[in-house]
């Protein structure tokens, strides 16, 4: 599959609830700061600008702004 890339804007305090993504994606922090929750417990990754996460394809996980945010999610392209 090809490379699709998403930005994403959130206000503090909003969520993006529970999902998964058919093919491994990445999620770049550009301005703020995101907690990254995986499903699959282990806590959540506080990633602030210039901070990434990288997961394979149908892991379940939340993303939830801790303060206004905006990052990139780069789905595919391997």
């Amino acid at each position: 599959p090809g490379l699709t890339l998403v930005l994403v804007a959130l206000r503090q305090g909003a969520a993006l609830h529970e999902h998964k993504a058919p093919h491994g994606a990445t999620v770049m922090v550009i301005e703020g700061r995101i907690a990254f929750r995986p499903a699959s417990g282990g806590g959540p990754v506080e990633l602030a600008a210039g901070g990434a996460v990288a997961f394979a394809a149908d892991v379940r996980h939340a993303v939830e702004a801790l303060e206004d945010s905006a990052f990139v999610i780069a789905i595919g392209g391997g």
